[in-house]
């Protein structure tokens, strides 16, 4: 007698069904596995990436039609966790798309071209280029500005090394007074200007009245070119401190140009009488002097009347003493022309 064969729906048939779901399976993975390497190339473990520009934009994907997650601020740092196989151009910048872990521990894609590539051990190198990019910049605009300084005032905190510190501190000031300057003068009452401004003036900037600008005090660039001198840019800070704008207007007022020289110029020939700029200070000092010895004695009255002042002859010569203390100072060429050039100056009031 021959068997029986019966059919059962759940014999045959559903063991080729099942082969074919496990064909489709691993077809779908392996197209999964193509597409993650197409847009993520791996890069080594541990680097990191910051923020060189303002508001950039953290994308869900490696392109500018994928979706806006986050806007990062400048000095921003970044985990990086690979990048796009291929360069993308957004305006005249060629660059990869990197996948980086943003703070708050989400995840997602910038452009390379508004980053910079950090040695997790150099944070501090990163944060002094991006200080030195910044204000080297003629394009940025007052939202730029001051987002760089809040940014200068995080680095400055969490800098590791002093010099660091100096020259993050130093260039806060300077990107204060850049921020100061793009508002224009008929704005310093309107929003956004108006509240920066009245934060700014409790602890670093005022008002100069002649000649109309906001200034930051050059005390405080002193301050640190004071505090940071024993360090190796103590010469590069002092020298910034003595450049920064004093405000006022002294016009042909002898005792009040060198009573200038003696709070910029001179205290850095003092600091470093044999620094880098210590022959320019002398040089332009003796063109100075020159030029006004020579008015002095083709006007032999400008001192008719100021030899009666006591208080103002005390000051004048009080300022010839401290000019001439900081010259003998240094060596630099011009010093002994300086010297007695002021000695002169000195004798010409006496007259």
């Amino acid at each position: 007698m021959n068997p029986v064969i019966r059919h059962s729906p759940f014999n045959s048939e559903p063991r080729r069904i099942q082969v074919n779901l496990r064909h489709i399976f691993a077809a779908a993975l392996l197209v999964s596995l193509a597409g993650s390497a197409s847009a993520l190339a791996q890069t080594q473990p541990g680097l990191k990436r910051i923020t060189v520009a303002s508001a950039v934009r953290v994308r869900s994907g490696p392109g500018t039609s994928s979706a806006v997650i986050d806007s990062l601020s400048i000095g921003v740092l970044l985990d990086e966790k690979g990048r796009s196989p291929q360069l993308d151009r957004i305006g005249d910048q060629q660059d990869y798309w990197y996948r980086v872990a943003i703070p708050g521990g989400r995840e997602g894609w910038v452009f390379g071209g508004l980053t910079m590539a950090v040695d997790p051990a150099a944070v501090d190198d990163a944060y002094v280029r991006i200080a030195s990019e910044r204000l080297s910049r003629t394009d940025l605009g007052f939202n730029d500005l001051t987002d760089a300084v809040a940014f200068l005032s995080k680095a400055e905190r969490s800098a590791a090394s002093r010099e660091a510190r100096g020259r993050l501190a130093m260039s806060r000031l300077q990107m204060i007074q850049k921020a100061a300057d793009s508002i224009l003068y008929e704005q310093r009452t309107v929003a956004p200007y108006k509240a920066w401004i009245s934060q700014q003036e409790a602890s670093t900037i005022r008002l100069d009245e002649v000649q109309g600008a906001l200034l930051v005090r050059d005390d405080l660039y002193r301050q640190i070119a004071d505090e940071y001198a024993d360090t190796k840019v103590g010469d590069e800070l002092a020298w910034i401190a003595a450049e920064a704008r004093l405000g006022g207007e002294c016009e042909g007022d002898v005792s009040c140009n060198l009573g200038a020289f003696n709070r910029m110029h001179g205290r850095y020939l003092s600091s470093f009488p044999e620094g880098a700029h210590a022959s320019k200070v002398v040089s332009d000092l003796v063109t100075y002097l020159e030029e006004t010895v020579a008015t002095v004695k083709r006007e032999p009255g400008t001192f008719t009347g100021l030899a009666d002042d006591a208080v103002y002859m005390t000051e004048y010569r009080a300022m010839i003493a401290e000019a001439k203390a900081s010259v003998k100072k240094t060596t630099a060429s011009g010093r002994d022309r300086a010297i007695a050039l002021l000695d002169e100056l000195d004798a010409l009031s006496r007259k």
